[in-house]
């Protein structure tokens, strides 16, 4: 049995929760964090007489015999010493110079070695050495493995110490949360940044709240967003035009235009008269056949000196074709073109791909025509709407005008079918057609390779047919076709992610079985997603049983401990 799988079994009943509770995915609530802010307490392994450590210590000592940085910073067991001699002088009641301490966390971050580095500010913080150079770099560090909750608690003591850090530092915390907000538990994810909002702390760079803005929108929708940009204007946040952009994109994906309205009406003149604020608004307005006020609206604008670009036609063509004007979008195509507009594909696409959901097979044909005529060459997602014929029951009829744009292009059969049609397709959550589009394609002796099978795993886990997902590495065996741990490890993240740890844990079970060797990536994978799931207790337990067996290293050990806030998992 495979080190993993003996030691979930191991904790039977605990692991049998994890599973129940990673089926239901937490949802994201940022409001409920705006009147509750639950602060955690920071875990120390340090001495219970702290508070009076100042007053206790012998006369400072000066020197700690440590090797230049430059010469011992590639051997970690001279670090090890050095770091040993610290904790045995210290408990001696001697203090180290600011120097020392300070050539010492440096040396401790560079290897990896974080919880020491910590230990080690931690103990300068209390005895006062306040250097605000140290201070940054072990923030970085931490921002840097995910450890998001430390660095934020630690920031708290550093602000009532009298630390001051780089505001660089806050927009690297932010930036980081918001990339890795999708990987995280949402209530953690967004509790920490709910923190460094509330302290006023993501309102000084416009970058750093348009970030916030972004991640608030793709994690939680018009609602979010919203709560997001209020705390930011209530602390005196300054967010420019692109913020406004995207409250309106998200109001225009609900469907939300009164909203969309009322925000519009009340924004300055030097972010509300735009171009690109107009655009949206257009959009908006033509999703939900409000064809007069777009009007008025597009009146109002050309009286304002803004005259409409193609990228607002484009918007009212993809509008009114959603709604079924197709002839009537098909006509502005044709003003476009007399006015000598530069149209292009993305003119007739929203057009295509009505037509196809409609399955008016003549009407793709006539548009596919006038592209060619017009110099208008396809694109994927040309591909992508012919491709719609497939729910229509004209499978034969997609792939035969597939296979004549492929030949028209001259491409070859894998690279137009694998990376073009099927690796576009599955990441805009259309892996279904794909698949059928596959299955009429071997008919034609048509072998998919194993980056083929790659999409469609991605698309498949991005749908959340995380069963299906698996499969498909069976169905490969079928076809000669071999993953590599790589692959293996990517299907783990991927089921994680999407809160199925079980899927992960029985992947990771067929994976052995077949002769493949988990790496350390692979638990830690896997021991992060029961983290993130508030089991600190099976983390510590996991952690410690793979260590003893050599699957995972001290450093992973360390930065795993940090980003959960474990207590000492007993090394």
């Amino acid at each position: 049995m495979p080190p993993l799988l003996h030691s979930i079994c191991s904790f039977p009943s605990t692991v049998k929760s994890v599973f129940e509770t990673s089926r239901t995915k937490p949802k994201a609530s940022f409001l409920s964090h705006l009147t509750k802010n639950p602060t955690l307490s920071l875990k120390k392994q340090v001495c219970a007489t702290s508070a009076t450590f100042q007053d206790e210590i012998s006369p400072e000592i000066t020197t700690i015999n440590l090797p230049d940085r430059k010469n011992y910073s590639k051997k970690r067991k001279r670090i090890l010493e050095a770091y040993q001699l610290f904790e045995k002088m210290t408990d001696q009641g001697h203090k180290p110079t600011p120097s020392t301490c300070n050539t010492l966390v440096f040396a401790l971050c560079d290897h990896g070695m974080f919880r020491k580095a910590v230990q080690i500010v931690e103990f300068m913080l209390r005895s006062g050495m306040l250097l605000d150079e140290v201070c940054t770099l072990i923030v970085k560090n931490l921002t840097t493995i995910g450890a998001y909750e430390y660095a934020i608690q630690l920031l708290d003591e550093m602000e009532q110490r009298g630390c001051t850090l780089d505001p660089e530092v806050y927009d690297k915390l932010i930036k980081s949360l918001c990339r890795k907000a999708d990987t995280l538990n949402p209530s953690r994810g967004w509790h920490c940044l709910d923190k460094l909002v509330q302290k006023g702390l993501a309102s000084t760079n416009p970058d750093t709240i348009n970030r916030l803005i972004n991640t608030a929108y793709l994690q939680g929708g018009t609602y979010l967003t919203v709560s997001v940009l209020t705390q930011i204007l209530l602390r005196g946040g300054e967010p420019d035009f692109r913020c406004y952009h995207k409250v309106l994109a998200a109001y225009k994906e609900d469907d939300l235009a009164s909203e969309a309205l009322e925000l519009f009406s009340v924004l300055p003149p030097s972010l509300k008269y735009d171009l690109g604020i107009y655009n949206v608004l257009l959009n908006t307005l033509g999703y939900q056949g409000r064809w007069s006020e777009a009007e008025a609206l597009l009146d109002d604008m050309m009286e304002r000196g803004f005259m409409p670009d193609i990228v607002t036609y484009k918007g009212l063509i993809l509008a009114i074709a959603n709604k079924g004007y197709t002839q009537e979008a098909l006509e502005i195509v044709e003003e476009l073109r007399i006015n000598e507009f530069e149209i292009d594909t993305w003119c007739f696409n929203p057009i295509i791909m009505r037509f196809c959901s409609e399955g008016q097979l003549n009407m793709v044909h006539k548009c596919l025509k006038n592209m060619e005529r017009w110099n208008c060459p396809f694109n994927n997602g040309t591909c992508r709407a012919i491709a719609l014929l497939c729910n229509r029951g004209m499978l034969d009829e997609a792939v035969k005008i597939l296979e004549s744009l492929r030949q028209k292009k001259g491409n070859e059969l894998h690279s137009f079918y694998g990376k073009e049609l099927f690796g576009y397709l599955c990441c805009r959550g259309n892996t279904f057609e794909a698949l059928q589009i596959l299955t009429k394609l071997e008919q034609v002796q048509y072998t998919p390779k194993l980056q083929t099978f790659l999409y469609f795993v991605n698309g498949l886990c991005m749908e959340c047919f995380h069963e299906e997902a698996v499969e498909m590495f069976e169905v490969m065996d079928k076809y000669n076709v071999r993953p590599n741990i790589d692959n293996y490890n990517k299907l783990v993240l991927e089921l994680c992610k999407g809160g199925r740890i079980d899927l992960a844990i029985m992947a990771l079970e067929k994976m052995v079985k077949k002769g493949y060797e988990p790496t350390e990536s692979t638990y830690v994978i896997i021991i992060e997603a029961i983290g993130n799931l508030e089991r600190k207790d099976l983390v510590g337990e996991l952690l410690r049983e793979l260590y003893a067996r050599g699957e995972v290293s001290q450093e992973s050990v360390e930065k795993i401990s940090l980003k959960f806030c474990l207590d000492n998992v007993g090394f």
